[in-house]
């Protein structure tokens, strides 16, 4: 019997609550995929998280992502409240992809970021889609370097 996802890892959720403070820097109402994708790949922790392996393995930068994403957002005109900022419905898609990706994969461990950046991948209408899919990155290319990485992480 597999164990219930518990939904997302520690890191997982707060590159969900960064998003948030990210949308807000950029005076956007809401949580875009671009300010999701920033958040994913500058969420610092001691090592790099999955996503960012994930893209280092297939040769793309992380920050070059960022980057990339940086020159197509402008600014919104009216700072945002403090309070809650909400996502946007691609943001939501994304996140129900990644519970899906992480349930196709893995049924017996939570959410985590390498299944936030699978979720913004299939999400191809959103900016951060877009950018993915224009520096080459595909679907199937980051499925396979995850699963890499899980034989790596069991054998280590």
């Amino acid at each position: 019997m597999n164990k219930k996802l518990k939904v997302f890892t520690d890191e997982a959720q707060k590159v969900i609550d960064q998003a948030e403070e990210i949308a807000r820097r950029w005076k956007h109402e809401q949580v875009g995929t671009e300010a999701f994708l920033v958040s994913l790949l500058s969420t610092y922790t001691a090592k790099p998280s999955r996503a960012e392996r994930v893209l280092r393995d297939l040769g793309i930068s992380p920050a070059r992502v960022v980057f990339e994403i940086c020159l197509l957002v402008q600014a919104g005109e009216t700072p945002t409240d403090a309070g809650d900022v909400p996502h946007t419905p691609r943001v939501k898609k994304v996140i129900e992809y990644a519970i899906d990706e992480a349930k196709d994969h893995h049924l017996d461990q939570d959410v985590g970021v390498e299944y936030l950046l699978l979720g913004l991948l299939r999400e191809q209408d959103g900016v951060a889609g877009q950018v993915l899919m224009n520096l080459n990155l595909r679907l199937e290319a980051i499925r396979e370097q995850i699963l890499c990485l899980d034989d790596e992480d069991r054998e280590s």
